[in-house]
């Protein structure tokens, strides 16, 4: 069975997007365990709602657009973001840059934007990301935070330049 024809069987026998999206994450966490140049790369991979860290995003039940989280061999961790279009959808330049665009921040800004100390309202308990960083007496962690970004960043487009060309049967 080629990949059309498993998408195909996706979208014949789900009974909602949700499920087609929930069968297709799952494919695609596959694909990442099996594919060499990911399979070499990676130690673990879950999807968004196994993974173990998840609470630490305080994101409660708003969809940060994660499907998958993957670790690294390096101890980076990746997220990856699965879309299921329908079978005549083609993604051109602009659809990339919107898509670049909502997603807002790059991960730079992502990072800086959450190395803030916070306070839960109702707790009142402080979140100081330099806690951390002094327990561990790791006093440039934030610049290792951010090279580690820098090199995943990196790491994945000398990747996906690297991609043999796949054509489906």
């Amino acid at each position: 069975m080629n990949f059309e024809q498993i998408l195909q069987e996706f979208r014949d026998k789900s009974f909602s997007e949700r499920d087609k999206g929930y069968r297709f994450e799952r494919l695609m966490q596959s694909f990442l365990k099996t594919y060499p140049v990911y399979a070499d790369l990676f130690t673990k991979i879950w999807l968004w709602n196994e993974f173990p860290s998840r609470g630490d995003f305080g994101s409660g039940d708003k969809d940060l657009g994660i499907d998958i989280v993957a670790m690294t061999k390096y101890g980076d961790y990746w997220a990856v973001q699965c879309k299921c279009y329908k079978e005549d959808a083609r993604i051109d330049k602009p659809k990339v840059d919107t898509f670049l665009s909502t997603s807002g921040k790059s991960a730079i800004e992502w990072v800086m934007e959450r190395y803030s100390v916070t306070t839960h309202k109702e707790s009142g308990i402080k979140n100081d990301p330099n806690d951390w960083a002094k327990e561990h007496e790791n006093p440039q962690y934030i610049l290792d935070l951010l090279l580690s970004v820098i090199m995943v960043s990196v790491n994945t487009v000398n990747i996906v330049a690297g991609l043999p060309k796949v054509e489906w049967e």
